[in-house]
């Protein structure tokens, strides 16, 4: 008996460690890209997460509302770790590290607060705003380390008038 129930172990234990190394099937392009996506109707809060290793943004909002309080948002690897194409993005209090890429990424009249977060380690810029239009408020006490680019990223003179010229055209549509 005490033989049987040691090949019985045993065998529980390879069928476990056979099971552990097994890839997950994947049919398609089925992986998500983003860790979290905001659309245009949704309103969220996001608390004490950890979002990691995501193949596009950690978090990404499509003119929906976004608050980020305590999370980390990390390693992110194509593009930052945060992208708000429009709508309204309040992070407080969030570790934003190590993105292939920018930290937070702001494009087309994003509504964007940030204060109390740390920014570090993205091979690009800390925050990058990549279109005007949209309010950017980032308060002193956020705190930025060894990335890639500018802590802050602004459009220069020339982009800022192309943005404004492309959205005088589609407030005219």
């Amino acid at each position: 008996q005490l033989l049987s129930a040691r090949i019985s172990e045993w065998m529980d234990e390879r069928t476990d460690a056979r099971q552990v190394k097994r890839k997950p099937r994947i049919l398609g392009n089925e992986l998500p890209q983003s860790g979290v996506w905001v659309g245009a109707a949704a309103r969220v809060l996001l608390r004490g997460c950890l979002i990691s290793r995501t193949l596009g943004p950690g978090v990404k909002v499509y003119r929906g509302e976004l608050e980020a309080v305590g999370n980390t948002i990390a390693f992110a690897s194509r593009g930052a770790n945060v992208v708000a194409n429009g709508g309204r993005v309040r992070l407080s209090r969030n570790q934003i590290q190590g993105a292939t890429g920018d930290g937070v990424s702001v494009w087309n009249c994003t509504q964007l607060s940030a204060d109390g977060n740390r920014i570090e380690g993205n091979t690009g810029s800390g925050v990058v705003i990549n279109s005007c239009g949209g309010r950017v408020s980032l308060g002193p006490d956020n705190e930025f380390a060894a990335n890639g680019a500018q802590d802050i990223s602004r459009p220069s003179a020339r982009e800022l008038a192309c943005s404004r010229a492309a959205a005088a055209a589609l407030a005219a549509c």
